[in-house]
């Protein structure tokens, strides 16, 4: 939907401060929908020239208990949609929006944006008034105007009754005020020659190599040539050994549905502002996120990110680019971690439950024992395999006996047919085999 909107700022030599944002979000037939206003408490506000325009209608007062110009455009983008389309009188509107919208958001502005006083006032000199400015020629056209002049609120209400009088409208068609087109880059051209080409084998006029036209390695290529037949692109060629290009194959998909190479993370250089109001052009794989504070606003790298413990501080300004390599290593790197911790865990738990299953076991174990006598005591167990345990036990005799304990063992047997056991008679350091008697008073 197209959104009028007017912007009212104090300058200090190239330097800019908003002091009054207003929107309105119109229908195509210029009724309202929905308002946002804002007044703006500048930097400088206690040494402000207040005789400027944008003070009027408004007390000093009233600009100081306002928000800052960060929280402002903030909730202004929060306001606006996607579709939106900006319409401002003029283009010093425009330029400001987009200048502010870069320095304080840290990003192009994404909106369409169109001025319209010239459309205006060819439509008014065609009616034969000459008059320019938006009061003047709105009053030419007998528009109640409001006061005072030079409000943010007046000046997009006086803009949509005047636009609504000259019953302007803007379609998508239109001869929209946009910036210019971002040239295409020679893989981009190429990539697009390529699709909509009849080829199966590409080269290059200076190469002794042919590819498949699929080949990513082509698509930086200065001059490609091409041909549907491999013994024609095979004369005085190798195939390359990347695309392996054969005899005979077919294109991988019609023209016109042909899928695009994979296009790998371009490290170009932006110009941006970073934190600390320091302009420069730095690879866009470096920028890690942005801060919105309005003291220091701009793009952070790694360094500057870890210099100002943005993290670690839980910085509410600051917003991560998710998409930049660092965050997508951080974040692998974190699930790795988590799922080792996760195995850690999962390991401490079954030997957790390992060491309960065998203290039951030994337990059972004991009390066959008591029952089937000669006196046995079993100290520990040890998992052999899944259903064999050795059984450490100390008994009366000083000697080997664990073939005394037969009863014992066919007791185990009824009642855990799916086990077996092996006994163990514990031993001192000097090689004689220790008595519960013995094994008690050291244990004391």
């Amino acid at each position: 939907m197209n959104v009028l909107i007017d912007i009212e700022w104090v300058q200090s030599g190239e330097d800019f401060e908003i002091t009054q944002i207003a929107a309105v979000r119109v229908s195509e037939t210029w009724e309202t929908v929905d308002t946002f206003g804002a007044l703006v408490c500048p930097a400088s506000c206690w040494n402000v020239n207040w005789d400027h325009m944008a003070y009027n209608g408004y007390s000093p007062d009233e600009f100081r208990a306002g928000s800052d110009e960060a929280s402002c455009l903030l909730r202004l983008l929060r306001f606006l949609k996607a579709d939106d389309t900006l319409i401002c009188w003029h283009k010093d509107t425009e330029h400001v929006l987009k200048r502010k919208w870069e320095t304080t958001v840290g990003e192009e502005l994404p909106f369409k944006c169109r001025h319209v006083n010239q459309k205006v006032y060819g439509l008014a000199s065609a009616r034969g008034i000459d008059q320019h400015g938006l009061y003047e020629t709105a009053a030419a056209f007998g528009i109640e105007l409001p006061a005072p002049k030079h409000q943010a609120t007046n000046d997009v209400q006086v803009m949509q009754r005047l636009l609504s009088k000259l019953n302007i409208r803007f379609s998508a068609n239109s001869g929209a005020i946009q910036d210019a087109p971002r040239k295409k880059t020679r893989r981009e051209k190429n990539l697009e020659t390529l699709s909509h080409s009849q080829y199966n084998y590409i080269f290059t006029p200076d190469s002794n190599v042919f590819h498949r036209v699929t080949c990513h390695l082509m698509l930086n290529a200065k001059t490609i040539h091409g041909t549907v037949r491999y013994e024609k692109a095979s004369q005085g060629r190798v195939p390359c050994k990347v695309c392996h290009p054969q005899p005979g194959e077919p294109r991988e998909s019609p023209p016109a549905q042909q899928k695009k190479y994979p296009e790998p993370l371009k490290k170009e250089l932006i110009k941006t502002r970073l934190l600390g109001d320091h302009v420069v052009k730095v690879a866009s794989t470096k920028i890690v996120g942005h801060c919105y504070n309005m003291t220091h606003p701009g793009d952070l790298t790694l360094k500057i990110m870890e210099e100002h413990d943005c993290l670690k501080k839980n910085c509410p300004f600051f917003k991560k680019y998710e998409d930049r390599p660092y965050w997508i290593e951080r974040n692998v790197k974190e699930k790795r971690k988590a799922e080792r911790k996760e195995a850690k865990q999962a390991e401490r738990f079954e030997a957790r439950k390992q060491a309960e299953k065998l203290a039951a076991l030994k337990e059972s174990l004991q009390s066959y024992a008591d029952e089937a006598g000669p006196p046995l005591y079993i100290v520990r167990l040890e998992t052999e395999t899944p259903h064999r345990y050795k059984v450490f036990y100390v008994s009366e005799n000083s000697f080997k006996d664990g073939d005394r304990f037969k009863e014992f063992l066919g007791i185990v047997k009824r009642n855990h047919p799916d086990i077996s056991l092996h006994l163990q008679h514990i031993r001192h350091v000097d090689g004689h085999f220790v008595t519960i008697a013995e094994f008690f008073a050291r244990k004391r």
